[in-house]
C-alpha cells in the first residue's frame, strides 16, 4: 500500500544514532508521532517557502561522498555542515543537501510503499 507524508524537513538526531538522519515531521502530529525517518526508495518532493518545487526524486543515498575521519581514530563518516550524518542524496554536495533539512525552511511530501 502506497502511503503519503507531508511536513516540515528536519535533521533528526538522539544519542546513539552517531550522526543525523533526515526527516519529516508530519503537519498535524507532534513528538515521534509525526516522524518520518526518509529511507532509500522513498518518493521526495522538497518545496521552497515560496512554493516552488526544489527536488523530486526517488531517495538514493550516497554514503561515501563528505567523508571525514573522526578526531583520534581511522573510522569515517560522511559529515555536512559541521556535523556528522548518515547519507546525502545521490548527485547533491553534502552541505546543499543538509540544508534542506537543518534550515527547517522547507517542507516535503514523501511517497512511501509500506506493507
Amino acid at each position: 500500500m502506497m502511503v503519503e507524508y507531508r511536513g516540515v524537513l528536519t535533521g533528526y538526531f538522539e544519542t546513539g544514532l552517531e550522526g543525523v538522519m533526515w526527516a519529516m515531521k508530519r503537519d498535524g502530529l507532534e513528538g515521534y508521532d509525526g516522524l518520518v525517518i526518509l529511507e532509500a526508495g522513498d518518493y521526495l518532493e522538497i518545496y521552497s517557502k515560496e512554493g516552488e518545487t526544489v527536488f523530486n526524486g526517488v531517495i538514493k543515498p550516497d554514503k561515501t561522498v563528505g567523508r571525514m575521519p573522526h578526531f583520534f581514530s581511522d573510522h569515517t563518516q560522511p559529515s555536512a555542515l559541521g556535523l556528522w550524518i548518515h547519507w546525502t542524496q545521490e548527485g547533491f554536495e553534502p552541505d546543499e543537501w543538509a540544508m534542506y533539512f537543518m534550515s527547517e525552511e522547507y517542507t516535503g511530501m514523501l511517497r512511501r510503499e509500506e506493507e
